[in-house]
């Protein structure tokens, strides 16, 4: 495209009054170690320094604003390069079905869109109706929403893989919002109308160009006010497990990791889990061994680790008797030739009675029906449905918990958030719960009974001389690299490890 602007006559009954608009409010919250002088990329006086990859027809209207014309592909600055800095603009939904992106760090002229996500992570913008082959909105790794990350490429295990943001944010259909992303190394930040909804750490490239992009040809995004300013930045960690690392000299605490399914696999959550755990590997204390092979439960093999870790793993015991009652009793349809023996069971009662550890996440309370000793241990209740696949509210009920005292009063985040057939709040000491009043409508299942309007979403407790942490947060990949996730994880792992008390966080 050339940097003459055109006329968008089918847009002109949608521009807004006034010139170019105003800048983005000053409540942003404040940047840090910024040192560059501001770059305008677009100021609303011409689209110099702008080239087009395919037919993007973004072209610049009258009242300085960009916007959509009915083409497909991207605009990137061409002019230079960035490394860290925060980039800043304001952007507008002209509809309900509108979405768009930032591509950050390209790191050349991409010749196709496709080669751009590939290469560089997109901040969306807008809300996109996903592709009807899809996974319901609620469920799908791929939400089109105004904060999320694509990450297709480099980290992404599903080819439209993205990293949620914590809630949505955007302001009603019409009003302009404002988005920052600090980048600073691998960690990007993003801000929504002055709110942090997102924090991911990337693999791509650490410089490269900007870019703009509309998702939807029919309905325009239109952007103003788009700037740069260069950061720099010492010591900044490169992943989720590099924030989170240790820098005293700390004994080993050695893990036995179970992954091993006969319910649903949770096969993102897993893969999620086992990454997280090689990193953690490498700056913590934890030494991880993951298995599948339930005749790792044995006590000479147990003897070895500190802690039991059932990531996701849906258990199942074999019953006594074949009858189909006695089989819909422990949640299987069929007998199991490699179900979880009685051996195993006495081995794993023993570990934790013993004084050892173990952590629950997610699917792993969905595990082991008919097994009393498992539903004692992990607070006396099970999967009975999750009603919510959404971004809810989870409230912080022990504010100086080790484990949750980086949460503040609480937090936004999508899960699968499972309600449990007994509350373990009589038996434990809950940490974390669901905020009620951000539940709305259920869009996965029915309502729990009304009885049961208690849900803890993490809680810790003991088991004769052994020490149970456990969550039902970990359904979906992102959430195991999402950093208040993980360092509430990293925490409770210490905890049942006996390494760290509850109460306040150690110094």
């Amino acid at each position: 495209m050339n940097s003459t602007p055109k006329l968008a006559p089918v847009l002109a009954a949608l521009l807004l009054a006034g010139s170019v608009a105003p800048t983005i409010a000053a409540q942003t919250p404040a940047r840090a170690a910024a040192t560059g002088q501001t770059v305008m990329l677009f100021d609303g006086s011409s689209l110099n320094g702008w080239k087009p990859v395919e037919t993007p027809q973004m072209e610049l209207l009258r009242d300085g604003t960009l916007a959509n014309q009915r083409g497909k592909g991207l605009l990137y600055y061409a002019e230079r390069p960035f490394k860290d800095f925060t980039l800043e603009l304001e952007y507008l939904p002209e509809s309900a079905g509108a979405a768009a992106g930032v591509f950050l760090r390209l790191p050349q002229a991409p010749a196709t869109l496709d080669a751009a996500e590939r290469s560089a992570y997109e901040v969306k913008l807008g809300e996109d109706k996903p592709p009807a082959w899809r996974e319901p909105v609620h469920y799908t790794r791929s939400v089109s929403i105004t904060g999320a990350i694509n990450s297709v490429g480099a980290d992404s295990v599903h080819h439209r893989d993205q990293m949620s943001p914590n809630r949505p944010l955007s302001r009603a259909l019409g009003e302009w919002n404002t988005l920052r992303v600090d980048v600073v190394g691998q960690r990007y930040t993003v801000w929504a109308n002055g709110e942090k909804v997102n924090d991911f750490f990337g693999r791509k490239g650490t410089e490269g160009y900007i870019g703009l992009v509309n998702r939807t040809p029919d309905y325009s995004v239109r952007f103003r006010n788009v700037r740069v300013t260069p950061r720099t930045a010492s010591n900044a960690p490169g992943s989720v497990a590099e924030l989170v690392a240790v820098r005293d000299g700390r004994a080993p605490v050695r893990v036995l990791m179970v992954t091993a399914t006969h319910g649903f696999r949770h096969t993102y959550g897993i893969e999620g889990a086992v990454e997280l755990m090689r990193e953690l590997e490498k700056t913590t204390e934890f030494r991880v061994d993951t298995t599948e092979n339930l005749t790792n439960l044995n006590p000479a093999n147990l003897a070895k680790y500190d802690l039991l870790f059932f990531a996701n793993s849906t258990l199942r015991i074999a019953p006594k008797d074949t009858t189909q009652a006695a089989l819909r009793a422990v949640r299987l349809r069929a007998p199991l030739p490699n179900a979880v023996t009685p051996e195993q069971q006495r081995a794993v009662v023993d570990f934790v009675r013993g004084g050892k550890g173990v952590v629950v996440a997610h699917a792993g309370l969905d595990a082991n029906y008919g097994w009393d000793e498992y539903r004692e241990r992990v607070g006396g209740g099970l999967f009975e449905s999750h009603p919510w696949t959404k971004h809810l509210r989870v409230r912080n009920e022990a504010k100086t918990d080790a484990a949750t005292a980086h949460l503040g009063n609480g937090f936004w985040i999508r899960e699968e958030f499972y309600i449990l057939d007994k509350s373990p709040r009589a038996t434990s000491r809950v940490l974390l719960a669901l905020d009620n009043a951000s539940l709305g409508a259920p869009n996965m299942g029915k309502l729990p009974a009304p009885e049961n309007s208690d849900h803890p979403v993490s809680w810790f407790r003991t088991y004769g001389q052994g020490r149970v942490f456990a969550t039902i947060l970990g359904h979906f990949r992102d959430t195991w690299q999402r950093p208040e996730f993980v360092q509430h994880l990293v925490t409770g792992m210490r905890m049942a490890a006996g390494r760290t008390t509850t109460g306040r966080p150690t110094p």
